[in-house]
């Protein structure tokens, strides 16, 4: 491995170790940290030339108040109060208890804005004692979390207590004011037994105020937080951004490793073409000749008709060359998993390859990945897959755009960094030594991802074979779509079972932790679902006005985090299909159709919904996905 791959392998798995071992500790931590940054309004002490006294108020007493405060805008998001600071001081020994209150605001804001009469919310008392002699910041914490509405005017105010504690002329508390230059667009206003604007000309008082938590906003003090679930989201789906993200960019900025060809052997390996199939007697005939033409001839091609209704064996047998072998197997159980096991049984090859029926194979296919194979030692070697009918419909179209974009950057993106590369269900070569090594193919429903893992565990090289194309035939509508992926997603939650049992995830992390997180896939979805339940919530909260008994909050990723991230992604994405697809017009045709793309990709929503939904439905026999969808 050289230097770039230990490197940029290292940072991977690295990054995505912290995220795994120190994102969920976020949880606990975050959501009982106070949010003391989330400024709603403020004027700055570098501002005062003078201050205004609290202390035992006395009609016309334009010196002393038993209460000053100041009008502000509500122009950050819809949030409830959590502080408000002033800069105060004492002078001589009060001892009277002094709140911070929110009202609403009565009259013309920046002029004659003053409270109405009934408080919102008051804060937990400072005890004016414990003031130093000399302006310092002082914090007021909310106990209620009264709602403040994005637009609104609201006036913040520190008072004293009605009753109890010593403060007169003699001993009083100062509250940092400025006369002089008054940017602010509230006003000071005091209390001398009324409340009254400016009543020592146009002022404003050195103060802050902050929320305690805003509507997508910071999990604060509150009567109910979501931060338990977003902030498990947060951390899990930025684990999917940075893969996507990073290898997006490896794939894009590095290029590709020329196939060295080996030198000349006048014996190479002998070849085991399985072909399994159920019912495809439409398709089985073009497949077969495609391996005969294959530019490799040391080749059998063995057919294993499963479970067959239909011609399937008896078209395979039409080949009068000696390399095609047709096998009938009648199983209880179906899969695509006891289909290659019995085919295996037949082979002689060194190596054995496997297509689906439906698949279209490049002439050399089986020679450069055999070169793969034997230039660089690998194993297990996968070869690109491309859709073969993507001009069928918009929806094969977009399922062959998601192949240009996903398996080049997971393949192509893993491999130059070092990492194994990945498997799909066709075109998947294996040395008959690793297989044995391993135990031979397991019925499972996503046999390809399992056969990827187990040999990755085991110690195996996978490889990726960019030069060796085959194509496949992507489903025409939406509701083979569904059962298709709900298949796909119910065998990595069958696989996750199959490796807790084993005690073989933690080495997969180890060996690769993009795998890792790839076989969690399902995880990801239900973070997605989980995100539009919060966003349910907190919209009826808000929009609705319900949950009264105590305002809701949750842990966010701001806005714009979430847009650069996007765009970054999407900017990777035309970079990746600037070197996948083969024709201006397919490259102009794939950049205009990424919007579409986007949204296509939200079916892996209803994917999720059906697996919960029909979980005891989702076999091989069930989803089985048909056939015969090309353009002649």
């Amino acid at each position: 491995m050289n230097s770039f791959k230990r490197k940029s392998s290292s940072v991977l798995v690295l990054t995505l170790l912290i995220f795994a071992v120190l994102g969920p500790a976020l949880t606990v931590f975050i959501p009982v940290v106070r949010s003391e940054d989330n400024l709603i309004d403020s004027y700055s002490q570098t501002n005062q030339d003078s201050y205004v006294k609290i202390d035992a108020f006395y009609w016309n007493n334009i010196t002393g108040y038993a209460a000053v405060g100041q009008t502000f805008n509500m122009s950050s998001p819809n949030a409830t109060i959590g502080s408000a600071q002033f800069y105060l001081k004492k002078t001589g020994n009060p001892t009277v208890d002094l709140y911070a209150v929110l009202y609403e605001h009565a009259g013309e804001f920046g002029t004659s804005g003053i409270p109405f009469i009934n408080a919102l919310a008051s804060s937990i008392p400072v005890n004016s004692s414990s003031l130093s002699s000399s302006f310092e910041l002082t914090t007021f914490t909310f106990r209620e979390h009264a709602y403040l509405i994005e637009g609104k005017k609201y006036c913040i105010a520190v008072q004293t207590a009605s009753a109890g504690g010593r403060v007169d002329a003699s001993n009083y508390v100062n509250v940092a004011l400025d006369f002089s230059n008054s940017s602010h667009e509230g006003n000071y206003f005091a209390y001398d037994g009324r409340w009254t604007a400016n009543p020592e000309g146009p002022g404003d008082l050195c103060y802050s105020v902050y929320f305690a938590f805003a509507v997508g906003g910071a999990g604060g003090d509150t009567s109910f937080s979501l931060s338990f679930i977003t902030i498990p989201i947060t951390v899990y789906t930025s684990i999917y951004y940075f893969m996507w993200l990073f290898l997006s960019f490896v794939h894009v900025s590095k290029k590709d490793e020329p196939l060295i060809e080996p030198k000349f052997n006048p014996h190479p390996p002998m070849v085991s073409v399985l072909l399994p199939c159920r019912n495809e007697e439409a398709v089985i005939g073009t497949v077969i000749q495609q391996c005969l033409d294959q530019t490799h001839k040391n080749l059998e091609i063995i057919v294993v008709a499963h479970n067959c209704t239909d011609n399937t064996a008896e078209v395979a047998r039409q080949f009068n060359d000696p390399r095609v072998k047709v096998y009938e197997l009648n199983t209880e159980d179906v899969g695509k998993g006891l289909g290659l096991n019995y085919g295996a049984k037949f082979a002689q090859g060194e190596i054995i390859i496997y297509f689906d029926s439906d698949s279209i194979i490049s002439k050399d296919y089986i020679e450069k990945v055999v070169d793969l194979m034997v230039s660089k030692g690998y194993e297990v070697v996968q070869g690109k897959i491309v859709g073969s009918n993507p001009g069928y419909n918009k929806l094969c179209f977009l399922q062959h755009l998601e192949n240009q974009i996903f398996l080049s950057m997971f393949w192509g993106g893993k491999q130059k960094v070092g990492l194994p590369a990945g498997l799909g269900g066709t075109g998947v070569s294996i040395k008959r030594s690793a297989l044995d090594k391993i135990g031979g193919f397991r019925n499972i429903l996503i046999e390809d991802f399992d056969l990827c893992v187990r040999a990755q565990v085991a110690g195996q090289r996978v490889g990726y074979c960019q030069e060796a194309v085959v194509y496949d035939e992507k489903v025409p509508k939406y509701n083979m779509l569904i059962r298709q992926r709900s298949r796909w997603m119910a065998g990595h939650v069958q696989l996750i079972v199959s490796m807790i049992k084993e005690k073989t995830l933690g080495k997969l992390f180890i060996k690769n932790p993009v795998d890792f997180f790839q076989l969690f896939s399902p995880v990801y979805t239900l973070c997605l679902w989980l995100g539009v339940f919060v966003g349910i919530v907190t919209t009826l909260q808000n929009q609705a006005h319900l949950f009264s008994s105590g305002w809701i909050s949750f842990f966010y990723v701001p806005l714009i985090f979430f847009l650069v991230q996007t765009l970054a992604l999407q900017l990777l994405f035309v970079l990746i299909l600037r070197r996948e697809c083969t024709t201006k017009e397919e490259f102009r045709k794939s950049v205009l159709n990424l919007p579409l793309f986007y949204i296509y990709s939200m079916h892996w929503f209803w994917v999720l919904l059906r697996l919960v939904v029909y979980r005891n439905k989702i076999t091989w026999a069930h989803t089985k996905t048909e056939h015969g969808f090309r353009r002649k």
